[in-house]
């Protein structure tokens, strides 16, 4: 079966506490939210901590995290993030910080109001207009780039040489605190060291409950607090003149920004109406652009992002993810839901992408507002956009007919941290998980189709912890859903079917599993993880080391669901040949059937160029003997035609394992350039009939006989 297309809904700020003014229950549990629940009763359940137990963490960490980064090793600053997702483009050595325009005292030099006016749409825009391309006094070498992004925020990137992100901000975190002083990042303060803003970079990682963390999810608190996490070290001596450098451009910057917002007229107009001017730019989280390998390299999925707020679409653009255009969308409580349902529904329907991920902002915001009502009405308005999903992809999936197969849809929902209202801040309580696939869910309720879940009905955070998955950190979501959505190997496929029948015909079998699961996903309970390439590589160096490689004679690959994985294949064949020369490998090149594909895009490619030279037989059903040699596949002559081309490849032996020529047959065509009685190359065509059954299993079972012939 064809691996499913994903919708991925993550709600941020999600989780709460009990709410007093809500019965003793948390927001979610006080919503209306059939659909969720209808996912919840028809999949599985958990709970998740983000980054892990104990931690309070930012948006920016969280995504990170769940995208399949550990945000203690890469992380840098949201700054990139920010300017990235509003449009600011970055070189290599560029810094850039997540901005707020807010109200500064001029006269003390204290930030009254971290954010002059969450209704910024208006004034944003004009303002960033102004700032942008400003001249930096006594940098002349440097550019200034400044661009809206939503509400009260911004993006800001200095741009030019000798930079580092190595340095503080100007934002204290807190209102009624002073305007602070670029730096240069020191490390006696463990961590970030920026002089009250525990994390300097904003990253919002922190050891503890939500002390600290602002209302946007960055990390602060008051000075000496110790956070947790990645850590940006004192630069070394021959960086620190780059890093007391880059404080002061910043700090010129932000003069320079202060004193063009000083007199222009939007200021003016709003001390006229009584409104705090918007008077000074708060720099926080510099960063540089990270280094970070591609969402589809390193999960072999297309992925896209309906996501207006800035932060997050920078942060997918970094991963190598599509950006969707939402109209309407803006991030806030203004939002329009139903148009992000649309553009994800559309994307997954126009196999454009294989993960859609829906960014819902608003709930946090509510949470940071300190208003429970709010946060579960807004939660309400969350599932009708559920719901609005779920049909789309209803309608698609009948619309194309392509139930059973490469129409079918994974259905994720959960959230990045959780926001309690009580607390108008960002705490370590885990979040609730929901996995099910479209066709258990019916509009509102569980579906009759029903084949597997756990016993949980509700979509909430007391739920969820009798769920089948468990508590886990966010580093297993993505190896989960790709395992639910089938993107990894289950039941009775695979080594499963496999490894039995070669063991019936005397062969020593060792499997490697790209899976390592207690049990197939039937039962209620499943744990385990998915095997990376660098994983599959340190088994293959461990068996070097103990001189076991010499043994293998032969070696047999199926589906492989990534780009990097499939890298690591042609290292560890190209390693037991060294001890095997003759060693004979079959591959079944798995990337779709039916005209379909279901392996990223960049997979076909690289079978072609990696494993097709070193394949000695290979077998292909018809899409993928056309993706392999890049022409279609009409008659017999054409197929002949293909195995000739995959001979000139590599293989000795091409075995095409199902041709759909005729109405009533299936065509298997083999070919060899073994020399035979003449030495000329030997076809065989074989005609099977056609039998109305689902079966599994029989690709591996082909391969075992190819091999043992």
């Amino acid at each position: 079966m064809a691996p499913e297309r994903i919708a991925f809904v993550l709600i941020d700020g999600l989780g709460d506490v009990n709410e007093a003014g809500l019965g003793g229950r948390t927001p979610l549990q006080a919503a209306h939210t059939p659909f969720l629940d209808a996912i919840a009763a028809a999949g599985l359940n958990g709970l998740m901590d983000p980054v892990a137990p104990g931690l309070a963490c930012g948006s920016d960490t969280a995504h990170l995290s769940l995208l399949g980064h550990d945000p203690r090793a890469c992380y840098r600053g949201r700054g990139a993030f920010e300017s990235l997702g509003a449009g600011l483009l970055m070189d290599p050595g560029d810094i850039a910080f997540k901005a707020n325009f807010a109200t500064l005292d001029p006269a003390s030099g204290i930030v009254l109001r971290r954010r002059a006016d969450r209704r910024f749409e208006a004034e944003g825009p004009v303002l960033c207009a102004a700032l942008d391309g400003l001249p930096i006094p006594g940098f002349p070498e440097l550019g200034l780039r400044v661009r809206y992004a939503t509400e009260h925020r911004a993006g800001v990137v200095i741009a030019g040489p000798g930079l580092t992100d190595a340095i503080t901000g100007t934002d204290p975190l807190r209102d009624g605190l002073p305007l602070l002083d670029p730096a240069p990042v020191e490390e006696e303060r463990g961590g970030y060291g920026e002089q009250g803003n525990g994390a300097a970079d904003g990253s919002g990682v922190e050891a503890g409950g939500g002390q600290g963390t602002d209302a946007e999810g960055n990390m602060g608190g008051p000075p000496g607090d110790e956070p947790a996490g990645p850590r940006k070290e004192r630069p070394p001596p021959s960086a620190r003149s780059a890093a007391c450098y880059s404080a002061a451009a910043t700090r010129a910057a932000s003069d320079a920004m202060r004193a063009a917002l000083a007199r222009h007229p939007i200021n003016a107009e709003r001390v006229s109406r009584g409104l705090p001017p918007a008077n000074v730019v708060l720099l926080r989280g510099c960063g540089a652009r990270l280094a970070l390998p591609a969402f589809p390299a390193r999960h072999g999925l297309r992925g896209g992002v309906a996501a207006p707020t800035r932060i997050i679409r920078g942060l997918a653009l970094t991963l190598g993810m599509a950006a969707l255009d939402v109209p309407g969308g803006t991030g806030d409580y203004h939002t329009a839901l139903h148009a992000k349902a649309q553009a994800v529904a559309a994307a997954l329907s126009a196999h454009r992408l294989d993960l859609g991920f829906l960014h819902v902002k608003a709930v946090d915001d509510a949470g940071h507002d300190g208003s429970a009502a709010h946060k579960a009405a807004l939660l309400g308005a969350v599932d009708a956009m559920v719901g609005q999903l779920l049909a789309r992809l209803a309608r698609a999936r009948l619309d194309s007919g392509e139930e059973g197969g490469v129409g079918e849809y994974t259905i994720v929902v959960t959230g990045d941290h959780s926001t309690p209202v009580a607390t108008m801040d960002h705490s370590c309580e885990p979040v609730p998980v929901a996995i099910a696939h479209l066709r258990h869910v019916e509009m509102g309720k569980p579906s009759s189709a029903q084949t597997f879940g756990d016993s949980v009905s509700s979509f909430d955070e007391s739920a969820a912890g009798a769920g089948g998955l468990g508590r886990f950190p966010g580093s297993q979501l993505m190896p989960l859903i790709k395992h639910f959505a089938g993107h990894v190997v289950a039941g009775c496929v695979g080594n499963k079917a496999a490894v039995f029948p070669l063991q019936l015909l005397g062969f020593e079998v060792d499997a490697v599993n790209t899976v390592q699961f207690s049990n197939h996903t039937g039962y209620p309970l499943w744990k385990g993880k998915v095997l990376s390439g660098e994983e599959l590589w340190d088994l293959i160096d461990a068996m070097e080391t103990n001189g076991l490689l010499s043994q293998y004679t032969h070696l047999l690959t199926g589906f492989i669901g990534s780009l990097s994985l499939l890298h690591t294949i042609h290292r560890v064949l190209l390693k037991l040949r060294e001890y095997n020369p003759a060693l004979v490998y079959v591959c079944d090149p798995v990337q779709g059937d039916n005209g379909q594909l279901y392996v990223s895009p960049d997979l076909p490619p690289a079978f072609r160029s990696e494993l097709t030279p070193i394949a000695t037989i290979m077998t292909p059903n018809q899409l993928e003997a056309e993706l392999l040699t890049e022409r279609s596949i009409g008659s017999v002559q054409e197929a002949l035609d293909a195995c000739a081309q995959l001979h000139r490849l590599g293989p000795h032996t091409v075995v095409i394992t199902s041709l759909d020529l005729e109405p009533d047959h299936v065509t298997v065509l083999a070919s060899t350039t073994q020399p035979q009685a003449e030495g000329a190359l030997s076809t065989f065509r074989i005609l099977v009939p056609r039998v109305q059954a689902y079966v599994t299993g029989t690709g591996e079972l082909g391969g075992d006989e190819y091999r043992v012939k």
